[in-house]
């Protein structure tokens, strides 16, 4: 084989592999992409998850508030 021939086949090779190196990049960047999408749709329902969790607090409070309420009532109703 010749100068010319190997020097072809190096150059051949060096291209075959910058390729291979930009695919693995491509696939990298398109996973690192998935991740981000993956990461928001979990805040998304983390904070769905919180605002049902104060609204079952409220709810708890609003109840403790009415067995207040309601336990002086009949506090009051069986002093007279």
């Amino acid at each position: 084989m010749g100068a010319g021939a190997a020097a072809g086949g190096v150059a051949a090779a060096s291209i075959a592999d910058s390729a291979a190196n930009m695919a693995a990049q491509e696939a990298i960047a398109s996973n690192q992409r998935q991740m981000m999408l993956q990461t928001t749709a979990i805040q998304v329902k983390n904070a769905e998850v919180a605002a049902l969790c104060n609204m079952i607090l409220d709810c708890v409070k609003a109840l403790n508030e009415l067995l207040k309420k309601g336990g002086a009532a009949m506090v009051s109703a069986i002093g007279q």
